[in-house]
């Protein structure tokens, strides 16, 4: 669902004012402690709310769990169109952050993490950054890798692909091992997956100015990657079944894909769902362009952000900056929940990164997820309507992969859709 632009910013106009009058008599409020309530979908996320209650007394933190980024996001727009019922701190993947900073969903904290800004490695506290202003501190880095069966691929003299073109080889090689299983499943159904794809064979997304705004989806970037999947999908390499389906994940179980690409975060989210496969994966980065050209790219990762309609910001600040910054809960989000962390310290310690993943027979995959943030040396610029965006191309890539029409032109169907979007929107488009 698209929330319109135009008519959503004179809906909330300049209602986002910060209440910071409290109602009750000065002697009450200092007896009872001020609660904040966060909106997240972190796995056991009530441990690191335990460790900050009881850290102090003064503030009361509760949590509210959401489904997903997109959820979130629709749920953030509709609290400030109503002007209440909303968090006062919410978890955003990176990706949705510029859509929401067109209608001033997080306050501006840019002067109140100055001191703790470098302590997260750039590719993070980046993402947490628009128009010069921090909005928030990072969660996690999701960077892109592979996860793939090191028994039966090792069995068929297969190694993890390095390169593209060592990949294409490998998918060669599995179809003539079994008619019945591929290398990897395409994650036609996510953008996100599409996005770190095309990031990574040149696209660095969209280009702001106020109301102006430059769109290039259909560029040689996603030409490229157009090019070299179309080949493995019209020579039936690769699989194009929709992803993160029960039956998806019964085939990755049942070994009839050996490989998916996916965020680091992949190996913990499909746990759950395995049995005969549990602790026969392992994790490499994902492969590159040559040996040269090594820039890895990501998918997913989230911050924690200030909603601007709280009414305890301050509060709502002191508990950010002690989630994603002090040690007892970051290290939590690694050891528990297996999230990559963002801080460099977390990053530079070799208990952290000796961590092992019981999904990938105890391997120490934060060997591979610290060598892959210290690629993603090249930024992404999400648009303003990133909703949108990840709609239409979820709409026309899986599309493609039915037969309907190439890639190439689902990207060019794309780009059209969403130029056209970005004008009834108000932009002024750049080719």
């Amino acid at each position: 669902m698209s929330v319109d632009r135009r008519h959503f910013l004179k809906a909330v106009g300049s209602s986002l004012a910060v209440p910071l009058a409290a109602s009750l008599p000065v002697a009450v409020r200092a007896q009872a402690p001020v609660e904040i309530v966060i909106w997240q979908w972190i796995p056991k996320f009530s441990d690191q709310v335990d460790l900050f209650n009881k850290s102090q007394s003064r503030i009361r933190v509760v949590t509210a769990p959401v489904t997903n980024s997109a959820d979130q996001s629709l749920k953030l727009r509709n609290a400030l169109a109503a002007h209440s019922g909303g968090p006062d701190i919410a978890m955003l993947e990176y990706a949705h952050l510029p859509a929401l900073n067109t209608v001033n969903a997080f306050l501006d904290i840019t002067q109140d993490v100055a001191d703790v800004r470098g302590q997260f490695v750039p590719s993070a506290i980046s993402q947490c950054t628009v128009n010069g202003k921090t909005l928030g501190l990072p969660l996690d880095v999701a960077p892109m890798i592979q996860m793939y069966r090191a028994d039966i691929l090792g069995d068929w003299g297969i190694n993890a692909p390095t390169t593209w073109d060592e990949f294409a080889a490998a998918a060669e090689k599995v179809r003539t091992k079994s008619s019945n299983q591929y290398l990897t499943n395409m994650f036609l159904t996510s953008a996100g997956w599409t996005t770190g794809m095309i990031w990574q064979r040149g696209a660095r997304g969209f280009e702001i100015d106020g109301d102006k705004i430059s769109i290039n989806l259909n560029g040689a970037p996603s030409k490229s990657f157009s090019d070299y999947w179309q080949r493995l999908i019209d020579a039936k390499l690769v699989s194009t079944e929709p992803d993160s389906t029960a039956d998806f994940f019964q085939a990755l179980d049942t070994g009839r894909y050996l490989q998916v690409m996916a965020g680091c975060w992949f190996p913990n989210y499909a746990r759950t769902n395995a049995n005969k496969s549990f602790g026969k994966w392992r994790v490499a980065k994902m492969p590159h362009l040559s040996a040269q050209n090594t820039l890895s790219t990501a998918f997913g990762g989230s911050m924690f952000g200030v909603f601007s309609g709280t009414k305890h910001p301050k509060e709502s600040l002191e508990v950010i900056r002690y989630m994603m910054s002090n040690r007892a809960p970051t290290e939590l989000y690694v050891r528990e929940q297996f999230l990559t962390p963002s801080t460099r310290k977390l990053i530079s310690d070799p208990g952290i990164r000796e961590i092992e993943q019981p999904m990938c027979g105890n391997q120490k995959v934060n060997e591979v997820n610290f060598a892959a943030i210290g690629e993603m040396t090249v930024p992404y610029r999400f648009s303003p309507f990133e909703d949108y965006v990840q709609q239409v191309m979820n709409d026309e890539l899986p599309q493609a992969a039915k037969g309907a029409r190439t890639l190439s032109k689902a990207f060019d169907r794309i780009q059209d859709r969403v130029v056209a979007y970005a004008k009834d929107q108000g932009f002024t488009v750049r080719a």
